[in-house]
């Protein structure tokens, strides 16, 4: 299916389903998770929410807002801005730290992995083939809303610019390719293999995005990640 199909069934299970609860666990599962005992048939809506929120490949994150939107001198005004067109989506309702407040979280997916195009049947733009591919969904991206707005060239060059992914002792990689997806809902985020190979026996991968005006860091374990017998990224 392409991406509107994707599109469609991620709408359905949200629905069904309602908001992803805050700070959910991960937890070991050491290749007993339904994904390796089932086949991608005979999976459930409940177990693709599970897998695409809190699994091996999903983890949800408490993101550090670090500053509010608004020009300087001018009341701050938090928007959401698609990179890909430019155009904004409305506000956030969160200013990076107003009293009795909880920070706004997202969920990070490894989307390039093959459990994730057997849960949703969708395929990566062609720009991704290559790449390891890692999505945020509901990402707050924090404009400046005043007279001085950016393009959607500036923003994603300011995306790629701060998102890394790395393992230790190998150099972090910075982010190649950057898109939108799910209608601007999902930051996709893309990371060429051949600079950073990965196996089952490094112990940690860190995606991390650092702005100048929010920053999340995602922990992801490669031997967790272990599909149909194969390391899935």
């Amino acid at each position: 299916m392409h991406s509107e199909a994707k599109l469609s069934r991620r709408g359905l299970i949200g629905k069904s389903l309602g908001v992803v609860a805050l700070c959910l666990t991960p937890k070991a599962w050491g290749g007993e998770g339904f994904w390796n005992k089932k086949d991608p048939a005979a999976w459930t809506t409940e177990e693709i929410f599970e897998l695409t929120s809190n699994s091996p490949w999903a983890r949800e994150i408490r993101l550090d807002l670090k500053a509010k939107g608004g020009a300087k001198g001018e009341d701050s005004v938090n928007a959401v801005r698609d990179p890909t067109t430019g155009e904004f989506r409305g506000g956030s309702g969160t200013n990076g730290g107003q009293k009795g407040e909880k920070p706004p979280s997202a969920v990070v997916t490894w989307e390039s992995a093959l459990p994730l195009f057997d849960a949703m049947k969708y395929r990566l733009p062609a720009d991704f083939i290559g790449h390891y591919v890692i999505g945020v969904k509901n990402l707050p991206i924090l404009v400046d809303a005043g007279p001085q707005r950016q393009s959607a060239e500036q923003l994603v060059d300011w995306l790629k610019n701060s998102a890394t992914l790395s393992a230790k002792s190998k150099d972090p990689v910075q982010a190649g390719v950057v898109a939108t997806s799910r209608g601007g809902s999902m930051v996709l985020f893309g990371f060429l293999k051949e600079l950073l190979p990965l196996s089952e026996k490094d112990k940690e991968v860190v995606f991390a995005l650092n702005t100048n005006q929010l920053a999340l860091k995602a922990k992801f374990e490669p031997k967790e990640m272990m599909y149909q017998g194969k390391l899935a990224l």
